[in-house]
């Protein structure tokens, strides 16, 4: 006997809470239009509260770092009849003004500059200068044919960023691009955990609403734009917070400890292997990669240069390392303190001493390499130490190890032009490191760096870009 059909459910039926659902959303919409076109009519235009720049959106200043804000901002130039400029509001944010034919004149090397503050030019950017004003320079009294410099670094902007920026690039018909890049990547890794490009855009979305902002300025007061020092304070109040949790856990800098048993106290310290430096590393491979394929797709030339660090500048506020006690800590600060006293080699055994109750501490490290560099003998493992307490400063604001290995990794597996500025200021100055007054501060170049960095780099453009 045959079964009685089932029958299946109705494909209306299952669709109808959709519907439902969409209508709702469909009415929710109109009556949020309808209800901002009326206040928009209401309110006169004298009371409505302005939206807030888009910059100042966050909680944390975006502004010191931009890599998190492209979805939010757009483009950084813009195509118009012929020439290629800078969009006008992107420049309050350090982007030089571009105003160049989108193709260079017949028999011209175009050069574009990518990176971060040290390419843009600071401290010297308000004066035209850096190392790419003495790139210029430099490549006219080198070489016979004409050069044009187009720099699009940008303060604070990590290989991400720069990576987006080299897609844009592409329109300038450039020849050769100068990438330098790296000491932004720490830092940039940190943001990420403060500033959300999502929050970011849904702030600026809801901010568009003159009911949102006027229910804003009923509940919160009227919104004032954050100082430049307000910016840094929350920076870092953040960037700290997150670096205090990672040491709360014990998940942060597992890796880098020197052996402080071995011979002198010192020996090779190890990379870093916790999971951030492996965070760090995956994106500025992954950035570089990018930026290597949008120069092969127009067949640009990449001179990279592997940035030059100052070793001599202290790290930031010292942390103890994972799994120290604050008696640990209290009796490392107390040979630290006896360090900064005492003279020579005793100063050197106090550094000795510090790390063997904490060999992840920073400054120790740091103490350790400039009390062995000032003795002198044996500078390599004064380098090795100095270069360990950039790997395990709290925030750095220098290429540490991992930026440093995968800059040079994609060296070795590219067809592109590498220069190594840590190796060859050093040989010029003829130092184990390069000399503290070639610096300004932690990572951008004094006048005399500038002037090196830019002879050197004009040298490996001519190499690549002349035939």
């Amino acid at each position: 006997m045959p079964q009685p059909k089932r029958s299946s459910p109705s494909l209306f039926r299952v669709a109808a809470p959709l519907r439902r659902a969409l209508g709702g959303l469909v009415v929710a919409g109109m009556v949020l239009a309808a209800g901002e076109l009326a206040l928009r009519m209401w309110v006169p235009e004298a009371q409505q509260p302005a939206p807030i720049d888009r910059f100042a959106l966050a909680d944390v200043a975006a502004g010191a770092y931009v890599h998190r804000r492209d979805s939010v901002a757009g483009d950084w130039l813009e195509e118009a009849d012929g020439r290629v400029r800078t969009r006008p509001s992107r420049r309050p944010e350090g982007v030089a003004t571009v105003d160049v034919t989108m193709v260079p004149e017949p028999g011209v090397h175009r050069i574009v500059a990518l990176g971060g503050s040290t390419t843009r030019g600071v401290p010297f950017d308000h004066l035209g200068g850096g190392f790419v004003a003495e790139l210029t320079a430099r490549l006219s009294s080198l070489s016979d044919q004409p050069f044009e410099v187009v720099n699009l670094g940008v303060p604070g902007m990590d290989a991400r960023g720069v990576a987006r920026m080299a897609e844009e690039a592409r329109q300038l018909h450039a020849s050769t691009w100068v990438l330098y890049t790296g000491n932004n990547e720490v830092m940039g890794d940190l943001l990420d955990r403060c500033v959300r490009s999502e929050r970011l855009l849904l702030a600026r979305t809801l901010d568009r609403l003159l009911g949102y902002r006027l229910l804003r300025r009923q509940l919160l007061g009227a919104p004032t734009r954050p100082t430049g020092a307000d910016a840094i304070a929350a920076q870092d109040a953040c960037t700290g917070a997150r670096i205090a949790e990672a040491w709360a856990d014990g998940t942060a800098r597992t890796g880098g400890a020197l052996d402080p048993t071995y011979a002198a106290g010192v020996t090779q310290p190890l990379v870093r292997t916790d999971g951030a430096a492996h965070a760090v590393d995956r994106r500025l491979r992954s950035a570089l990669d990018r930026i290597l394929e949008a120069a092969a797709r127009d067949g640009v030339r990449v001179v990279l240069a592997i940035p030059a660090t100052n070793l001599t500048h202290k790290p930031g506020h010292p942390l103890a390392g994972p799994g120290r006690t604050g008696a640990d800590a209290a009796e490392a600060d107390r040979w630290i303190a006896q360090a900064r006293r005492a003279p020579g080699g005793q100063a050197l055994a106090a550094w000795t001493e510090a790390l063997r109750v904490d060999p992840h501490r920073a400054d120790a490290l740091h103490g350790w390499g400039m009390a062995r560099l000032a003795l002198g003998g044996d500078p390599a493992s004064a380098v090795r130490a100095l270069r360990a307490a950039v790997d395990h400063d709290y925030a750095a604001r220098r290429p540490t190890s991992a930026v440093r290995k995968a800059l040079m990794d994609t060296c070795d597996r590219s067809m592109v032009t590498c220069v190594s500025l840590d190796a060859v200021l050093s040989e010029q100055a003829r130092q184990p490191i390069v000399p503290e007054d070639w610096f300004f501060d932690h990572c951008h170049p004094s006048a005399v760096g500038t002037q090196q960095i830019g002879g050197v780099l004009a040298a490996a453009v001519v190499d690549t870009a002349v035939p």
